[in-house]
């Protein structure tokens, strides 16, 4: 199993792409987890790649070896995901290069098909508020959300003392632990019809 990011600038809805051959490709790991829910390590691992944080939007295309095979017949485990650029001015890695909308398509991707799930989901996104996603699977709603939470901890006395960590991200819910000066509090966004859990 391989897991490709798909990474967008908020900025201006760049793309980051890194080197692979005389191709390009998505910044992409072997993940030791596959719950297609929990999307930590994800974040942890872009972290690691690039030096910055990434917020995990969605899950945009899964191929499994039962479904899908490459054209020799060898299996092509994979996932997309698509995530956004927390640190919207922060420099990518040697190796890779952010690379606007308007290029993507005189881009040789490595892989053909990664690249049409790219323009796909850019094609998409650009369309604007589709009613099938939830809010916390569309660009900017990390921050407004981001906001919400450091306003109300600051109005119950509590001080944030870490980067807000995404636990998981799926259809039906957004979770994410924050570490406060009082110990960790939970930040949970379902859609409306689930308003009640919280309660």
């Amino acid at each position: 199993m391989r897991y490709y990011i798909l990474i967008v600038r908020p900025s201006d809805g760049g793309v980051l792409l890194l080197r692979d051959g005389d191709g390009w490709t998505l910044p992409n790991f072997a993940p030791r987890v596959t719950d297609v829910r929990r999307v930590g390590h994800i974040n942890d691992e872009m972290r690691r790649q690039l030096g910055w944080d990434v917020f995990t939007l969605r899950c945009i295309q899964s191929h499994l070896s039962h479904d899908s095979h490459n054209a020799d017949g060898a299996g092509n485990d994979r996932r997309i995901y698509i995530a956004e650029s927390v640190n919207a001015d922060a420099p990518p890695p040697a190796n890779m290069r952010w690379a606007a909308q308007s290029e993507l398509a005189s881009v040789r991707f490595a892989t053909p098909e990664i690249g049409q799930v790219t323009a796909a989901c850019l094609a998409e996104l650009a369309a604007g508020a589709d009613d099938r996603r939830a809010a916390w699977q569309v660009p900017g709603w990390y921050f407004a959300a981001s906001e919400w939470i450091h306003a109300r901890l600051d109005a119950l006395g509590l001080r944030v003392a870490a980067p807000l960590r995404q636990e998981r991200a799926w259809a039906l819910s957004c979770t994410m632990r924050v570490a406060t000066s009082g110990g960790a509090a939970y930040f949970k966004a379902t859609p409306p019809f689930m308003a009640h859990e919280g309660a």
